[in-house]
């Protein structure tokens, strides 16, 4: 099987996922992590797909589609910031900036914890797993599902 990036949709609809990739490497946009990524390839080490943090890259979107030029592979990106198990939903501006990163990279696949990390007002800094509650359960599953409408690709949740 090729190895090939699954073109976006222009509209809203979610393209179901046209490869299957194998070995992933999660690339920090910081020198240590660069540096092992370049000895890893020097010594022979194959990587299939890139995961890359979006956080990273909200104040310089441009530096996310350079890097998506260098490593010349197929990307997904880590958002953090959908928080998914919040009782919340995200605040619209972040979903519109995340879907604006994913088209800088031409994201493959967005990826996402299901977690909640605070509400909008309070931030608490990690990951904490979803109570489980019914209510719960219900605002994930409508989170999840506006996620995916809006979705330029694909949405993996890492941790479900």
């Amino acid at each position: 099987m090729s190895k090939s990036t699954p073109k976006n949709n222009s509209t809203n609809s979610v393209p179901e996922p046209k490869e299957n990739y194998g070995d992933c490497y999660l690339y920090h946009h910081y020198p240590n992590y660069q540096a092992f990524a370049q000895e890893l390839t020097a010594v022979g080490g194959q990587v299939d797909i890139y995961e890359v943090l979006g956080v990273q890259f909200n104040s310089d979107p441009d530096a996310l589609e350079r890097l998506t030029k260098e490593l010349d592979k197929p990307m997904t990106l880590h958002s953090y910031e959908y928080c998914l198990g919040n009782v919340e939903s995200p605040p619209q501006k972040v979903i519109d900036r995340i879907q604006m990163l994913a088209k800088c990279c031409n994201a493959a696949y967005i990826g996402e914890h299901l977690a909640m990390m605070g509400t909008e007002k309070d931030y608490i800094g990690g990951f904490l797993q979803p109570f489980g509650t019914d209510e719960q359960t219900e605002v994930m599953i409508a989170n999840i599902k506006k996620a995916k409408k809006e979705s330029i690709c694909p949405i993996i949740i890492e941790n479900a």
